[in-house]
């Protein structure tokens, strides 16, 4: 098998979901983002410059295809911070919210538009039929909230970040950073098993590949590591 193709089968980063939890969000689960495919990425580029022939038989891994693997985590770590309360209220801070509406489970944002007035949420049904599973949802979230209605739209003030909630948003933030440079590490060692079983390869050439792909590593690792410091301060700040 190509090593390209192996690269795909394995390197399919697992996103960071979150659910609501006590006036904050806290880890849910962890889920995976679409397949990396050969097609999604620049024509063959590999480590340590040796090139696919025609039949990509057994190259060195291509490393864009790496790049985007591990920038997947980075994607999904940013998706998730947005959720983590912070330290002034936001009319985002419903958008992970699902609904079960129509008999299934719909997305609140293809249900109802949400606005912050001040330091409460209003939230506006398109259809006013869902407003009493949409103020269900909203208080199931233990995200601290108590909505009302008044038939047409939803309001829930939004109360101050107490000392506890900042130190669970800190705590929920440097447990997903953590989460998502374990598994940009985890990604890192498949590959590097994956190179050192080639055939065919010398010594010199797998040292570049490695220090190719440690260069990747740091440089993704890093920007995780920029994400978090930031959303800290936001959250301290509050």
């Amino acid at each position: 098998m190509a090593l390209r193709r192996v690269l795909a089968s394995i390197a399919r980063p697992r996103a960071l979901a979150f659910a609501a939890a006590r006036a904050s969000v806290c880890v849910a689960s962890v889920r995976g983002p679409a397949p990396v495919s050969a097609t999604s990425v620049p024509p063959a580029r590999t480590f340590a410059g040796v090139a696919a022939d025609e039949e990509d038989e057994d190259p060195l891994l291509d490393p864009d295809m790496v790049k985007l693997s591990m920038e997947e985590y980075l994607d999904a770590f940013k998706h998730a911070v947005q959720h983590i309360r912070g330290g002034a209220p936001s009319a985002g801070m419903l958008d992970h919210l699902t609904v079960e509406a129509y008999g299934d489970q719909q997305p609140l944002t293809a249900l109802a538009q949400t606005a912050l007035q001040g330091t409460t949420l209003v939230v506006r049904p398109f259809d006013p039929s869902t407003i009493a599973d949409i103020e269900k949802a909203i208080t199931e979230a233990d995200l601290g909230l108590n909505p009302s209605s008044d038939g047409k739209t939803i309001k829930a003030k939004v109360p101050k970040a107490s000392k506890e909630v900042r130190a669970h948003s800190l705590k929920q933030l440097s447990d997903a950073a953590e989460t998502t440079k374990v598994n940009i590490r985890k990604l890192r060692h498949k590959v590097v098993d994956l190179v050192k079983k080639q055939e065919g390869v010398s010594e010199d050439d797998i040292y570049r590949t490695l220090q190719d792909l440690q260069t990747t590593t740091s440089a993704v690792t890093d920007a995780v590591t920029a994400v978090q410091h930031k959303k800290k301060e936001e959250i301290e700040s509050s």
